[in-house]
């Protein structure tokens, strides 16, 4: 059997294909699915949305290909990628190379990111567990063990306002996969050092070994491998750390989890920012904006007011050839995002920047914040009282520092 890849060896996934290319191609990708017949072809959420962006060609269909697997498929664009690629089945998986916790969705749940069973919850010791918002530190009950997060239905998510994502109008139907989505929790797994599916054996680093590990979390006593928060030199998994260290507030994966046990990547904590009382979810925004522009590249980030509680939404857009009409995008956003996560300002750049796996990256984005004096890129300012965007200049961002708009 050929499997195909197109992202580097080092990510999760990569290295475990047999065959790979030197970088992504893609009318390439589609003629050799035609020509090699490659059965399974391994992908990253963003790969699916840049062959999304591609014209159609009459000859995108004609492959063998039967099983596409990977992780980051957004649930905004599920159905469509499967539909236009007539891929049968997605296995969506969440975990890292070290995770003792690692879920996988094989039956094509859209917009899932695993499953775990329910009825026999400790064959595979692994739970949602609730967590500080802001910190993503472990909230205990009076016995000191951690608190299972309650799960929640099928269907079209609707979350409650402040509540994790999304953000969609009530009108609108969100792609995502719980009508009352669960409460929002961290992953672990159970650590057993005799089961070499649920042991861990830590990093070089004893500091960042000891982070990554709980106690007292399924009961007195026990060890928990803490999924999602990434710490410095802990190497390519994430986890936070547990409850009884300093804490800072580290990102972290925020999954909820359905009635049958399915799993749903609903944020990144660290990413997450408050605005008008509402916590905005980032993968949400950035989901409902790159679907409205053709699947272009979209970072958002919360960045701070001078004066003004919470940090306000903004967004990071590729424009290359300058076509963007940033008030033709408001009229569009007012139809289908809540007024508190339509972005305050707009960033047009060539290009946003991408890691080796195709990821965004917004630490840059996120320090040169809404100061035109720090990038020649377009910058706009949604004026809430005229109900379109400004241009945003030196004049401009001196008036939002001082108070002179409200926002």
């Amino acid at each position: 059997m050929v499997a195909r890849t197109a992202v580097d060896l080092e990510h999760s996934g990569g290295a475990r294909r047999v065959r790979g290319r030197r970088r992504l191609a893609f009318p390439a990708h589609r003629l050799q699915n035609r020509k090699a017949g490659p059965l399974v072809v391994q992908y990253i959420g963003e790969i699916c949305r840049y062959l999304l962006k591609q014209p159609v060609r009459e000859a995108e269909g004609r492959h063998r290909v039967r099983l596409a697997v990977g992780n980051g498929l957004r649930p905004s664009i599920w159905e469509e990628f499967t539909e236009r690629f007539g891929v049968r089945q997605i296995g969506e998986f969440y975990g890292a190379t070290e995770c003792n916790c690692s879920i996988a969705n094989m039956d094509g749940k859209v917009g899932s990111c695993g499953f775990n069973s329910r009825i026999l919850p400790h064959v595979y010791p692994i739970r949602l567990v609730k967590v500080n918002e802001d910190t993503m530190e472990l909230l205990r009950d009076a016995q000191g063990l951690c608190i299972p997060c309650q799960t929640g239905e099928q269907g079209p998510v609707q979350c409650p306002p402040g509540s994790w994502g999304p953000h969609l109008l009530p009108a609108q139907h969100s792609l995502s996969a719980a009508s009352s989505p669960g409460e929002p929790g961290l992953l672990v797994g159970q650590i057993n050092q005799q089961d070499p599916l649920r042991r861990f054996d830590g990093y070089i680093s004893e500091s960042a070994t000891s982070k990554k590990i709980a106690h007292s979390v399924f009961r007195k006593g026990d060890s928990a491998y803490l999924s999602g928060v990434q710490i410095p030199g802990a190497g390519c998994g994430g986890a936070g750390p547990p409850s009884h260290l300093p804490l800072s507030p580290l990102p972290g994966d925020v999954l909820v989890m359905d009635e049958l046990g399915y799993m749903y990547f609903r944020d990144r904590s660290g990413d997450t920012f408050r605005w008008r009382g509402e916590n905005v979810s980032t993968t949400e925004v950035e989901g409902v904006l790159s679907r409205l522009l053709g699947q272009t590249d979209v970072a958002v980030y919360g960045v701070a007011v001078p004066g003004v509680e919470g940090k306000a939404g903004m967004a990071a857009i590729a424009d290359p050839h300058g076509r963007l009409s940033p008030n033709a995008l408001y009229e569009e956003l007012q139809k289908v995002l809540a007024p508190y996560a339509r972005p305050i300002f707009l960033r047009l750049l060539p290009q946003v920047d991408t890691t080796g796996t195709f990821k965004i990256q917004k630490t840059r984005l996120q320090h040169e914040g809404f100061d035109p004096r720090q990038t020649s890129d377009r910058l706009f300012f949604l004026d809430l009282k005229q109900g379109h965007y400004l241009p945003l200049d030196q004049g401009v961002y001196t008036r939002i520092c001082s108070g002179a708009f409200a926002l």
